[in-house]
């Protein structure tokens, strides 16, 4: 009999039923398809000359998927059947042999994708459900780039998220495949083996080399982009100081005592016993506590100087270590364009102290691809021109971008700005030139991937340079993040990615900036909140600046409800403060929130509207499937509803609780005023117009300066009474615009707001209903202002020192500490 052919030649099989046929002829379809890997074509060919089977492909494949047949693993699997050969190989145990439902796994298969996977880990990848992930965490908001994503070295970016790397730990227990068709085993003595699946540590080892010099290339490109146009013309791996801040992290697998978490801080901890670690990098320098700040200077004062020194084009003489030695750049080294310096770097690899031929990837392959597509590393480039904040360079690069037609929506420049704000070089002036670009379309850049808003991003800022907020706490999204996108720019200029107490932080592994290196919500950070609202304001429409908010989302838990839960701008406002005042820093008085919130009504925000809130699942966790915990509300009634939250505000300091009585009332005031003045005539409003123009000088104007002036004709009727006709909330944002603009705090122990605004008497004032009891309006310190609060200035939005004042009260010209920035022309 033929063996190939169990029913002999009686021919029986070719009358039976049409299904009887194909379940008879089942165990000899599933030797050749199954075991011996037969071709589909060959097989149909064999089963009709040999068993009378005249079927087609389709037929075939069909049965496959009936009987469950698949003979190619699914990743899933691949990945459980990878996972188990890992452990094995890190416990030190034999080679195994791999069985699916009974038939033997060809090793080749499962080395593949353990390669593939470990490749693909070094790629940006997205992540469905929290937005994109570069390697071990958030990507930054640049899109699928891989070199501006990688702005961490191995060892901080492993642990930039709550979540560990998926190396599995020899130390735990064996790993059990879920799928019972699967079965690794030790072979049996004498067994052939097959080669070995790569072990954790040589993954781990690959993964850190790589991550390595991508962090190497980022530094480099970051720092090119920095200082370009000023100081050294090409960096190097030397110039850069690898050397110095080499990582001293020792290469250990998660769930182990070296990569395990502080749940309390939100920081990572690494073991003590390690010898490796360097006393410098264990020292962790902490940044000074005082500012640097930017004071805007009308474009008329500043005296522009061009000078090419021919002493410049040598590069010795620009000592990268000293700033002092640095100077402008002749026009010769601004070719080739920063781009092509890029391309450049890649291709010679001297910002590196890696070998290419060290590296698990071919890099002449990626300068090829460069090569390719040059309009990709434009994007590039122009995003880090965006989180360095050099604006000649990030205005060079659009004007490219424009006329090579590439479209830059992806990177969110809008967003990437305000994640990058430094108010003691740049404070507002990066944003302004993005919204002047005719060609940018700032109406679809409002919002980004993860549904935030740009004023979300000026909330952010907020939270993440003053207080020890997590980012879940705005963001469910963000639960495995322990850093925010941006923290290793400091908002008042004490620290940037390329400073030393930076530098050295990863060096250690930790991603985030510590909560000690912070301090209260200052007023050089409160001038660049405020510059970018009022720049906003003016660029885009109120509908755009009315969008709904993206953070602090949540949903009602209420089976037959699922309300969505989303805040408008105001709310969001209130309840950024309410984090600053719970887990802000040591003197935080909340002036600056105060001073947002002014902001935001001068520009229009409208106090009445209400959103659906639910306190209970902000704050409490509440998991009540019973009944709705939510309510419309205000964001007065908000503020107001806040403070039943005991457990939380009974630790406030004397100088939250006065302030938050303060942000309390005004948002009170505000909303008390729209509610009068809702409905009102054209005639009505005509009449409280020629009232206006009557205020008493005594709140409004010096009665020793200049004749009462008013600014009606540069605003429209929309914006001329966003205080309606409340006349101390005008002063109250004037006032609080110069105290913003005229004090710094110089050194430790000085107050951190000056001697002519006082939260207390403030309040006191605010409750009683008389005028204003601040000095700045008692004295007639400020000069005139009109009824929006706004200031008789070049660009009424943006009012310089002279401006507001005419009495020389500020004390902010330090010029080791201050940097003075035109105002453009609108």
């Amino acid at each position: 009999m033929d063996p190939s052919n169990p029913y002999g030649s009686s021919g029986t099989s070719h009358h039976a039923a049409s299904q009887d046929r194909w379940e008879i002829l089942k165990p000899v379809i599933e030797r050749l398809y199954m075991a011996e890997n037969t071709k589909l074509r060959d097989l149909v060919n064999v089963m009709k000359r040999d068993h009378g089977l005249d079927a087609f492909d389709h037929q075939y494949k069909y049965h496959f998927k009936k009987w469950n047949w698949k003979r190619n693993l699914s990743t899933k699997k691949k990945s459980v059947i990878s996972a188990a050969l890992q452990t094995r190989a890190a416990a030190g145990k034999a080679s195994a042999v791999i069985t699916h439902k009974g038939q033997p796994v060809d090793p080749k298969k499962i080395r593949r994708h353990i390669k593939d996977t470990a490749r693909q880990e070094l790629i940006v990848s997205r992540d469905s459900a929290a937005g994109r992930q570069v390697l071990f965490g958030r990507a930054l908001p640049f899109g699928n780039r891989i070199f501006l994503n990688w702005n961490m070295p191995y060892g901080a970016l492993r642990l930039s998220r709550n979540k560990a790397i998926d190396h599995l730990s020899p130390f735990g227990p064996a790993v059990t495949t879920p799928q019972s068709d699967i079965i690794v085993a030790t072979p049996s003595t004498g067994a052939p083996s097959p080669n070995n699946a790569p072990s954790p540590i040589s993954k781990a080892l690959a993964k850190k080399i790589m991550s390595g010099w991508l962090y190497q290339f980022w530094f480099f490109a970051f720092k090119s982009a920095k200082t370009w146009g000023r100081g050294p013309r090409n960096w190097t791996a030397d110039s850069l100081g690898f050397a110095k801040y080499q990582e001293a992290l020792p290469i250990s697998l998660p769930n182990t005592p070296s990569a395990t978490f502080n749940e309390t801080s939100h920081r990572p901890s690494h073991s003590e016993s390690s010898n490796t670690w360097s006393n410098s990098i264990n020292s962790r320098p902490k940044p000074s506590h005082l500012c640097r700040w930017v004071i805007h200077v009308p474009n008329e004062c500043v005296q522009w100087e061009e000078t090419e020194p021919t002493f410049l084009l040598q590069m010795d003489a620009q000592n990268p270590h000293d700033e002092t030695s640095w100077t402008n750049w002749p026009t010769a080294w601004h070719q080739p364009p920063f781009q092509e310096r890029l391309r450049d770097a890649l291709e010679h690899n001297d910002f590196s102290t890696m070998k290419t031929d060290q590296l698990p990837v071919a890099v002449p392959q990626i300068v090829t691809a460069a090569k390719k597509s040059p309009n990709e590393l434009l994007e590039e480039a122009f995003g880090f021109s965006i989180m360095t904040r050099n604006v000649e360079l990030m205005d060079d690069l659009f004007g490219q971008i424009v006329v090579a037609n590439v479209d830059i929506s992806g990177l969110y420049p809008l967003h990437a700005a305000t994640s990058y704000l430094d108010g003691s070089k740049s404070c507002c002036d990066l944003l302004e030139v993005l919204l002047s670009k005719s060609s940018f379309n700032a109406r679809q850049a409002c919002v980004n991937d993860l549904g935030h808003t740009i004023f979300d991003n000026l909330m952010i800022a907020i939270l993440k340079s003053h207080t020890s907020v997590a980012p879940v706490a705005v963001d469910d999204a963000l639960r495995n993040d322990v850093r925010f996108i941006g923290e290793e720019v400091d908002i008042c200029g004490r620290w940037d990615a390329d400073s030393d107490c930076v530098r050295l932080l990863l060096a250690r592994g930790d991603p985030s900036i510590p909560f000690e290196w912070k301090h209260k919500f200052c007023h050089m950070s409160i001038q660049t909140i405020c510059h970018c609202i009022l720049v906003l304001f003016s660029s885009l429409s109120p509908l755009r600046l009315g969008t709904e908010s993206g953070l602090y989302i949540k949903h009602c838990l209420q089976p037959q409800c699922g309300l969505k839960l989303q805040p408008q701008p105001l709310h969001t406002l209130v309840l950024t403060a309410f984090h600053l005042a719970c887990s802000g820093c040591e003197d935080e008085d909340l002036f600056g929130m105060l001073a947002c919130l002014l902001c935001l009504i001068s520009c229009g925000a409208d106090a009445t509207r209400k959103a659906n809130i639910s306190i209970a699942a902000l704050f409490r966790g509440d998991e009540n499937i019973e009944h709705c915990t939510h309510g419309e509300l205000t964001p007065a009634e908000l503020a107001e509803q806040l403070l039943t939250l005991s457990s939380l505000t009974a630790n406030w300091s004397k100088k939250i609780r006065v302030g938050w009585r303060v942000f309390c009332n005004i948002l009170r005031q505000c909303l008390e005023q729209a509610e009068e003045t809702f409905g009102d005539s054209d005639m009505e409003i005509e009449r409280d117009e020629e009232e206006l123009h009557d205020i008493d000088d005594d709140i409004i104007v010096n009665p020793e300066g200049p004749a009462p002036k008013y600014l009606y004709e540069d605003h429209d009727t929309q914006h001329t009474r966003p205080f309606r006709r409340n006349r101390n909330l005008a002063a109250l944002w004037a006032a609080v615009q110069t105290e913003f603009l005229t004090y710094r705090r110089l050194k430790e122990g000085d107050a951190w707001i000056s001697e002519y605004f006082n939260m207390e008497s403030l309040l006191e004032s605010l409750d009683n209903g008389g005028y204003l009891s601040i000095r700045l309006v008692e004295e007639h310190l400020m000069n005139t202002f009109c009824v929006c609060g706004v200031f008789d200035s070049y660009h009424p939005h943006r009012p310089t020192v002279k401006d507001v004042t005419h009495q020389y009260i500020a004390n902010l010209d330090v010029w080791d500490r201050a940097t003075y920035i035109a105002i453009r022309e609108e």
